[in-house]
């Protein structure tokens, strides 16, 4: 699974969260949000506090959906 989620770029994950809302789609949502994590924690462009600081973020807003559930 790691492979997976290093061929799609965090560029790529905002525009999926983009087309798929949390509202609309909570489930789904909540877990590109958790893969958009997975793919900052491991991202090598940029600096990696950076990186790291936008992957707590990602895996914050996941686990607030699932605290709504």
């Amino acid at each position: 699974m790691i492979t997976y989620f290093n061929t799609i770029t965090p560029t790529e994950y905002h525009t999926l969260l983009e087309t798929q809302k949390r509202d609309r789609f909570p489930y789904e949502w909540a877990r590109r949000q958790n893969n958009l994590g997975i793919t900052y924690s491991n991202h090598i462009g940029g600096e990696q506090a950076d990186n790291l600081e936008a992957a707590i973020d990602s895996f914050q807003e996941a686990l607030k959906e699932s605290k709504i559930r």
